[in-house]
């Protein structure tokens, strides 16, 4: 048949919009500084807390950063400006006392949309006299009307952002890597336990064991008031070894992250190799060498080959009895030595990371 034999109208469209998600780059030398902000986040406000006349609402306001991408950290942070803060509570009136009628508020329904900007809640207002009775709502003072629809849900419609997700939406169970949407840009995550409930995000280290490890030291010097061979690590020092409990290293191939708070797990040993009594967590060193400033305990981090850095506020402070020598090479990549009698390291704060630049 000819298309001119078949009408317009019942025609089937022939094109739609899909989204499909980005390409990941290979570039593996990024030495530029993510941007990174940090934005005051306000919560809904609650009820008055007068059922009648004057009264104070209240919300939670906390400060978060923010990077170039636009993602933002779920949890608190201190970075905001002070005097830029919201208010977290303010005066309100939902009815005065001896008022006849009344406005009752019921509780919010589900959001309309998962994401994107269309998301609307509403709820039922209803308007009641003074004995409870439901009544018309011209009854009740049109100034003192609640909020009946609101929005909801306002992030931006992506890929998946978990390994749970990919779970459900690519129907799979295999254990593998994925393309996830992690703090505003696509990227390569490992999902393990895929055939569970809760499938859990890894990130694999191109750079490879030999370049991300965690150690205690396993030897004591048996006078602890020296730094023999100026401070260079030698095995045949004379020291004791029994009394490092707990020493060990550990090599890392895999690290867990938390997708949401970008943020590593040091203490998952999945993907890793124990040398030694115990396992020694991601980004920790230390020892029982030394009282002298001789630390041997050591760690190395190294992300090159991923699109993740560790964030900027990531630091070693030093501890009670530790020495501690950081060599920051650049963001994605840090060298340290910790130590003392017995002294330790571990970073402030967790091992928080920021997405690099495109």
């Amino acid at each position: 048949m000819n298309d001119s034999d078949c009408t317009e109208k019942s025609r089937p469209r022939h094109a739609r919009k899909c989204q499909r998600a980005l390409c990941i780059t290979n570039k593996t030398n990024y030495n530029s500084q993510a941007t990174q902000s940090y934005k005051w986040r306000m919560g809904s406000w609650s009820e008055c807390s007068a059922s009648c006349d004057n009264g104070f609402r209240r919300r939670e306001v906390t400060c978060h950063r923010v990077n170039g991408f636009g993602w933002q950290d779920p949890s608190p942070s201190a970075g905001c400006s002070p005097k830029d803060k919201p208010a977290s509570e303010q005066p309100c009136k939902s009815r005065g006392c001896g008022d006849q009628f009344y406005w009752e508020a019921g509780d919010w329904k589900k959001c309309s949309q998962p994401c994107g900007r269309k998301g609307r809640q509403v709820r039922r207002l209803i308007c009641r006299d003074r004995q409870g009775k439901k009544v018309r709502k011209r009854y009740c003072p049109a100034n003192l009307r609640p909020q009946r629809k609101r929005k909801c849900n306002q992030k931006p419609c992506t890929g998946p952002t978990t390994c749970l997700e990919v779970q459900s939406r690519l129907k799979t169970n295999e254990d593998g890597e994925y393309t996830l949407h992690v703090g505003g840009r696509y990227m390569s995550i490992y999902c393990h336990g895929m055939e569970g409930s809760e499938p859990l995000e890894y990130l694999t280290l191109p750079t490879g064991e030999r370049e991300n490890y965690a150690e205690i030291y396993d030897k004591r010097l048996r006078n602890p008031h020296t730094c023999p061979f100026d401070g260079r690590r030698n095995d045949s020092c004379e020291c004791m070894t029994e009394s490092v409990t707990i020493s060990g290293r550990t090599l890392f191939k895999k690290v867990r992250i938390n997708v949401n708070t970008l943020s590593i797990i040091g203490d998952d040993y999945r993907f890793s190799m124990k040398i030694g009594a115990n396992n020694i967590e991601f980004g920790k060193a230390g020892d029982c060498y030394s009282r002298m400033n001789c630390p041997q305990g050591r760690f190395a981090i190294n992300l090159s080959g991923t699109l993740l850095m560790l964030s900027p506020e990531v630091h070693w402070p030093k501890q009670k009895n530790a020495y501690v020598i950081i060599n920051k090479i650049n963001n994605q990549r840090i060298i340290g030595k910790c130590g003392g009698y017995c002294g330790f390291c571990t970073p402030s704060y967790g091992l928080k990371l920021n997405v690099l630049p495109p």
